[in-house]
Order: structure tokens, then C-alpha cells, then sequence
């Protein structure tokens, strides 16, 4: 299991490539699998995305009134896949990709890298995630956070941190 974590978080941070990877995942299972059909079936997991989540994003891209980024634990591979999924996705000015920063939340690093590259102060700073401990770490480094456990739980944070959505 420690193997599969650390080729998983090396992919991830971007110290391997599309073809080494799966080069792992092969040794991992034990067997040969097609690279298209392990493309495929790595992809497999984006569903529709939370709709009402996204209109959230569209307002706020739309308001123009705040710094907007993704901080996203990504690879190549699915941030290949998500963007049709998503297309908003491209839309944000700052984008944080763990496989093209290096560092993966819940790491300190990735944070630091995101506020700084955006010149922003961690206190004025929102931060959301579905985890526990990325919204534990985000509060480490000062920034206020909102934990999206559902749509309503984004809607509320925000209004919380006095942003109208």
C-alpha cells in the first residue's frame, strides 16, 4: 500500500509522467493493461458536476469583485478529462495544479505558493474544499475557510464571510 501512495503522490506533485504511471499501476496489479484502456478507466471517476456549486463560481467569476484561484490535488490525465466535464475550470486567472506546482494539499507548501503567486493575505483570503484536512491546513496558514460538505454549505459560508453570492 506504502508503494502505491508514494508513486500515486509522485504522480501527483508531478514527478512522473503519464507513461510512468502507468508503468506503476501495471507492477501495482501485476499484469499489462492498455494504456487507452487504463486512460479510460483512470478517468472514470468525474460524475456531472455539482451544478449549483458551479453557478456559484459563475457569479463570483461574474462579479469581477474578488481574486479567484483553484487549488486542485490534480494530474495530467484528469485535468485533461475535467476541463469538458467543467469548462469553467479554464475560466479562473490562477490556477494551482499539485502536478504543476509540486506540492499537494493538505501540505503547507501549496498553500504558501497559491496566496503568494496571487499577492494575497491569508486573512482576506476564502478558501473551500470537501476535506476535513484541507480546510484544517488552509487554517493554519490564516485563511478563512468554508467546508463544502453540499451546494448549501457553500451558500451559506460565503454569505457567513459576507460575500452575496
Amino acid at each position: 500500500m506504502t508503494d502505491r501512495k508514494n508513486f500515486m503522490n509522485e504522480y501527483e506533485c508531478g514527478k512522473m509522467d503519464d507513461a510512468e504511471f502507468h508503468a506503476c499501476v501495471e507492477r501495482a496489479l501485476g499484469g499489462a493493461l492498455p494504456f487507452g484502456e487504463f486512460k479510460a478507466a483512470w478517468n472514470d471517476i468525474f460524475l456531472d458536476p455539482i451544478h449549483d456549486t458551479v453557478r456559484v463560481a459563475e457569479s463570483l467569476l461574474a462579479g469581477g469583485h474578488v481574486k479567484l484561484g483553484i487549488l486542485s490535488n490534480n494530474n495530467p490525465m484528469h485535468w485533461l478529462a475535467i476541463k469538458p466535464v467543467v469548462p469553467l475550470v479554464t475560466e479562473f486567472e490562477h490556477i494551482f495544479l499539485s502536478h504543476e506546482i509540486g506540492y499537494k494539499k493538505p501540505d503547507a507548501g501549496a498553500f504558501l505558493h497559491a496566496l503568494e503567486t496571487m499577492s494575497v493575505d491569508p486573512a482576506r483570503t476564502i478558501f473551500v474544499d470537501d476535506l476535513a484536512e484541507n480546510i484544517t491546513a488552509a487554517t493554519r496558514v490564516g485563511m478563512k475557510t468554508i467546508h463544502a460538505t453540499n451546494p448549501k454549505a457553500v451558500r451559506d459560508g460565503f454569505a457567513a464571510h459576507g460575500i452575496k453570492i
